[in-house]
This record gives C-alpha cells, structure tokens and sequence, in this order.
C-alpha cells in the first residue's frame, strides 16, 4: 500500500450536496491522513497507526530495552585518590573553593538545591580575567529563563534526564537491533556506578584516552582532537556499541583536552 499524506481538504463544487460528504472534520495534533490511489481510499489517522503497528513486533522489541538502574544501585564506594592527588585533579577540572562551598557543600549536608546553582553572576568566561574552564563558556546566567525547559525535577512532565547508551543504528530498519540498548534515569554517576556500567558493557564498549604530553608542541591540542576522533571512527568500525572518553590519564606531564570539546569533536565526526 502506498500511503501518500495530505494536509487538508475541501470542496470548492458549489453543486456538491451536503449528502455527497462522507465525514469531516479537522485534523488534531500529530494526526494525519492518507491516501492509497490503488485502493481509491483515504486511511484516516487511527487506522494508518493501527496497520503500521501490527507490521513487527514492536512490543517484543522494545523488551530489548534494559534499564540498568536497578543494577547501579546500593554499590559501596570507595575513594580513588589520596588527598593531594584528588585536590590537583580538582584544580584541574576547574573547581574552586567557592564552588565547594556554595554549591556541593548544601547539597551534601542538606540535600537542598544551593542558591548558586540558579546561574552563573560572575563576569561572562570570555571576559573574565581567571581562568575560566570551556564549559563556562555554556553556563546559564543568573535567573535566565530558558525555552524549552532544561530542569528535570519542577518540570518532569515534559523534560527528562534518561540517556541511552548503544547505537540506535538506522531509523529505517526494521528489525530488534533497533532497541538493543541500555538507559539510565540520569547521566550522573558516582566512581563505583561507573564501574559497573563498564561491566555491563563488557567487550561491547572501548576507551579513548583523552589526555595529551604538555611536550608534545603548538600542535598538541590540534593533534589530540584528531587522535582522539581517528581512535573514535576506527572503535565503530570495528564494531564497538560503547565509546568512552576518558581524561583519568591526567597527570604532571599529560594535559587533559577539555571534554567538552572532545565529545563535541567525536560527536560531529561520527555524523559528518
């Protein structure tokens, strides 16, 4: 059946009569009509969804979808770094004392969200004078309002946080490998979750290590984007479901990229 979508209708003969209209109406959000000119017959909205649902088994399929939440639960942390080491890695990733102090530390003794944490009133990052990481440069401001809606708490019936790990592969296939993936109610996890998440992910997921030698010349960021997107293309072609950027390897003489920038690197590379 072919089905062709049109938008509306309507009868421009004076001479029709009122008894030669079959039905009418209007179509509402997300319906549609069709047409199949072999069969000389319009398929309204519900019927069109109907046929194309019982062409797979979809319910089956979707039973593919694991939620791993259940499975990161309850885990027992432990710490991976000494003080100074943790400390350094801190400094490294752009976090202040004020950052602690206003933000993590309500968080933490309260479980209440810091006034900080409704934007950013410190000078923009591209005009400030410290040192601001990459991901300032995204930052909301103070009290902005946004659209659409970006809070996942006060706003859940129209904006989530669950993420879905492994390849959607193409849309227009037609078969399970579709929804073989694994989700999450929230990309945010602690050391002992993380690992877990590698566990499940076995043989499936690879890691690219996203540091850089501070000797390594003017060149080094630039070469370590396109290491880092090379080493990223070759994982899917060989058939990896997971890939995982990681800047553990940061020490006194490698330098991590930004992240930021290097997902955002991997990203417009797989999809170009």
């Amino acid at each position: 059946m072919m089905l062709a979508p049109i938008w509306c209708a309507s009868i421009s003969d004076r001479t029709a009569h009122v008894a030669d209209v079959v039905t009418r109406g209007r179509l509402g959000p997300g319906e549609m009509l069709a047409i199949d000119l072999r069969e000389q017959r319009i398929y309204p909205n519900e019927e069109i969804k109907t046929k194309l649902a019982a062409e797979h088994p979809y319910g089956e399929w979707v039973e593919n979808v694991r939620a791993i939440d259940d499975d990161l639960s309850n885990l027992s942390e432990t710490a991976e770094f000494a003080r100074d080491e943790l400390r350094r890695r801190m400094v490294a990733a752009g976090l202040t004392l004020e950052d602690l102090e206003l933000l993590l530390q309500p968080m933490v003794e309260q479980a209440k969200e810091a006034v900080g944490s409704m934007g950013d009133d410190s000078p923009l990052a591209v005009l400030s004078e410290q040192y601001r990481p990459m991901s300032h440069f995204f930052r909301q401001n103070f009290s902005q309002v946004t659209n659409p809606p970006i809070d996942s708490l006060r706003e859940y019936r129209v904006m989530t946080l669950k993420t879905r790990f492994g390849n959607l592969g193409n849309v227009l296939d037609q078969d399970s490998a579709q929804v073989e993936i694994l989700t999450l109610d929230s990309p945010v996890v602690t050391n002992a979750m993380f690992a877990r998440m590698n566990e499940i992910m076995g043989k499936g997921a690879v890691h690219v290590d996203c540091t850089f030698g501070r000797q390594e010349g003017e060149r080094a960021l630039r070469d370590a984007i396109e290491r880092i997107k090379r080493e990223a293309e070759d994982a899917v072609r060989q058939g990896y479901s997971h890939i995982i950027l990681s800047d553990e390897e940061i020490s006194q003489t490698r330098v991590a990229l930004p992240m930021i920038l290097a997902t955002g690197g991997v990203h417009s590379h797989l999809f170009v």
